[in-house]
């Protein structure tokens, strides 16, 4: 589990050192995809996208590839950090690449815009000031962040690198595929069959449906949840509202990479549609329960600090008793 000055730490960390992960991508042209028992492309299996490489272009970079030479000191730099971090519970120094596509480092997942950034307009300015004035209160749980809650995933749309080892796995049948993230998430099913434009209760997931272009997974995702706006990136505002439309395209390039491509757009909070990409890799090891909520001694250590620290303020002073 965990813990919110954990969290601050992991957003320092990522900002002070810049840094990104590995993996090589090109297709090769007579690369053969392989098929399941239903005649779809095969994507089942448990998929790693654990990266250094953050949702945004970090201040400092002028393009969206680097080659190993740039790449190298930033990754140092984030190593070197992570020894001084000093927090026995974490361990994130597996995590040591930045994420490569095409054979070039990336310095942004976002690659449109092409300066890598949000393109966040004035109504997610508001939200993001409202969150973070909500994020003084500790009334309850409610007024906490998704991750402090173990309501948080990497694995709602769009799929999330992050800076420690949280692998999916994809299951498929002839009518569904699920995605799976070992993180607090419910497993997203994506419905291949069904009318599309049935969906269900509004959740943090949205309502999936996809469709095989060739080769390609495509998937729309709609109707999320209006009560909370933000998700859990790194050092970004990541806003998802409720009409947000969310497009994901999965390809399968060699035997051990899928290729991952997304669009949001979101008119409600982005000047523009905007695209990321990055590639997962495959990976032997197992999913295992992830169990935050039954670990989550921190929301109760969280709230009951903050009344302690107010009674203690509220407490009168030996001046104001001599008085």
């Amino acid at each position: 589990m965990a813990t919110s000055a954990l969290a601050k730490q992991l957003v320092i960390i990522a900002i002070a050192c810049c840094c990104f992960a590995s993996t090589s991508l090109q297709a090769a042209d007579d690369y053969q995809v392989p098929r399941n028992e239903f005649g779809q492309p095969d994507f089942s299996g448990t998929w790693s996208y654990a990266s250094l490489t953050l949702l945004e272009r970090p201040d400092g970079f002028d393009t969206l590839t680097l080659d190993g030479a740039q790449a190298q000191p930033f990754i140092n730099g984030f190593l070197s950090s992570v020894e001084e971090l000093g927090d026995p519970d974490t361990f994130i120094g597996e995590v040591n690449s930045l994420m490569e596509v095409e054979g070039a480092y990336r310095s942004s997942v976002i690659i449109d815009p092409p300066d890598g950034k949000l393109p966040l307009n004035e109504q997610a300015a508001e939200v993001v000031a409202a969150v973070s004035a909500r994020r003084q209160s500790f009334a309850g749980p409610e007024t906490r962040d998704l991750d402090e809650r173990c309501l948080g995933s990497i694995g709602y749309p769009p799929l999330m690198t992050f800076i420690v080892e949280i692998p999916s796995k994809i299951v498929q049948t002839a009518e569904y595929v699920m995605i799976k993230t070992e993180d607090p998430t419910v497993a997203r099913i994506i419905r291949l069959t069904e009318d599309h434009s049935v969906v269900g209760h509004r959740t943090f997931a949205g309502s999936s449906t996809g469709r095989w272009e060739s080769n390609t997974l495509v998937v729309t995702t709609s109707h999320f949840r209006d009560d909370e706006l933000t998700r859990l990136a790194i050092a970004s505002n990541l806003i998802i509202g409720p009409n947000a439309i969310i497009t994901e395209r999965f390809t399968r390039i060699s035997e051990s990479q899928l290729h991952y491509e997304y669009t949001v757009n979101d008119a409600d909070h982005y000047s523009q549609p905007w695209t990321g990409e990055f590639v997962m890799k495959s990976i032997e090891d197992a999913l295992y329960e992830y169990s935050c909520h039954e670990g989550n001694y921190s929301m109760a250590g969280i709230l009951a600090g903050n009344l302690r620290q107010q009674l203690v303020e509220e407490m009168p002073t030996k001046e104001n008793t001599d008085q």
